[in-house]
């Protein structure tokens, strides 16, 4: 699978799947935990691969990154982790992560142009960095395109701090372009101080989200939590206060 490029940018032009909707009931899950097995990882995958696509496109224009099989591999794989946002039922926004030893690679964060800059992939990011503290491992890492200055932004806001480059790593589309890497290491007490203020500063509901995917990440490593999850996904909660 591609390594991690997070595109949170999206052309004016793209045609949007759902129209913006100030009374639409926007809600947050994530993949059946490692508890709930491998089939019922395997259908969730199968039922969301095709809208994950969709989405990928519009985030990665014109081809998008991942085909429907990739999604449907990836994500049914006990490694892997999506946290999908859907409003009124159709998919808005999705976030997938990867889990190589005791750290968590974020792969891709795409949220649809009608929610834009709702707070939408700052509560996503927030979710996976909190999924990975409380899973136990010891950083979330990413990589990004320094033209991507929107999502540089949202990642330094949300406390992760740039440890280095890989210098012409994205070859396409043309020209080369270097990959700036992220890290948010909770060996460091000034990290885990700053994902701590920041989750304090969310909305009820947000924090409510963010607390349920933590307890089923702990589901993923050891059971210790029931997540209450199945072919449907672990449903994390409404977020009342993010609008299109």
């Amino acid at each position: 699978m591609p390594s991690a490029r997070l595109a949170l940018r999206v052309p004016s032009h793209a045609i949007a799947l759902i129209a913006s909707n100030p009374t639409s009931v926007l809600t947050l899950s994530r993949t059946p935990c490692t508890m709930c097995g491998q089939q019922a990882r395997l259908a969730w995958a199968e039922t969301l691969a095709s809208s994950l696509r969709a989405l990928d496109v519009l985030g990665y224009p014109p081809d998008g990154r991942w085909s429907e099989e990739q999604f449907t591999g990836e994500l049914s794989h006990d490694r892997s982790t999506a946290y999908v946002a859907r409003a009124d039922g159709e998919l808005v926004a999705f976030a997938s992560t990867d889990r190589v030893l005791d750290e968590t690679s974020l792969l891709s964060i795409v949220v649809h142009p009608s929610w834009r800059g709702c707070g939408l992939g700052r509560t996503l990011l927030l979710t996976a960095l909190s999924s990975a503290r409380a899973a136990g491992h010891r950083c979330l890492t990413l990589e990004v395109r320094p033209s991507n200055t929107a999502a540089m932004g949202l990642y330094s806001r949300c406390g992760l701090q740039i440890v280095g480059r890989r210098p012409k790593y994205y070859k396409s589309p043309p020209p080369p372009e270097d990959a700036v890497l992220y890290t948010a290491a909770w060996d460091d007490a000034a990290a885990v101080a700053r994902l701590e203020a920041l989750i304090a500063a969310q909305p009820e509901d947000v924090r409510s989200v963010l607390a349920r995917a933590a307890d089923a990440a702990r589901c993923d490593e050891d059971g210790s939590t029931a997540c209450e999850g199945g072919d449907e996904g672990v449903s994390l909660g409404v977020l009342r206060g993010l609008r299109a």
